[in-house]
């Protein structure tokens, strides 16, 4: 029984942080079991649900089932999504982000105006700056947590 309890709450803990989506590559979702090794496109997976030591992933083309006891592990694949800050595009390629020792930084080619904003997690700005092609906010000194960062009115999040 423990075994399935921890596997529910590793399936509970992996889906809960699949917020984001991607367009190319998607996230995956890996079943690993006594039989071998099944991967699903977790946009495609509409439920997984469990009856006793039986987890059901329905597709809503197909159901699979796994014995609980059997498997040796499910993991979510991530592979080629940015995991970040660096490298994340906005507007195009017209403004481009990074984070160097806790400064976050936007460039955009010369004459692009960069507007960056910092808001709390409950909607509060704490940081604002604009710019032509680079604007540097310093996050150092906020509290750990989450924000939410604006560029050039395109939004994501960053954990800190």
């Amino acid at each position: 029984m423990k075994k399935t309890t921890r596997l529910l709450t590793a399936v509970a803990s992996g889906l809960a942080c699949l917020t984001m989506t991607a367009a190319n590559p998607t996230p995956a979702i890996v079943i690993k079991g006594s039989t071998g090794e099944s991967a699903y496109e977790i946009n495609k997976v509409k439920n997984i649900t469990f009856e006793g030591t039986t987890m059901k992933v329905d597709t809503g083309e197909a159901t699979t089932s796994y014995d609980v006891l059997s498997l040796s592990g499910i993991t979510f694949d991530f592979s080629g999504i940015p995991s970040g800050i660096d490298g994340i595009s906005v507007g195009g390629d017209e403004v481009t982000i990074s984070m160097n020792g806790g400064v976050l930084t936007a460039t955009a080619p010369d004459g692009i105006a960069v507007n960056l904003a910092v808001y709390s997690i409950n909607g509060v700005m704490v940081r604002k700056a604009s710019a032509m092609a680079q604007v540097d906010i310093d996050l150092n000194e906020l509290p750990k947590g989450v924000y939410i960062i604006k560029a050039n009115n395109k939004t994501f999040s960053y954990m800190r």
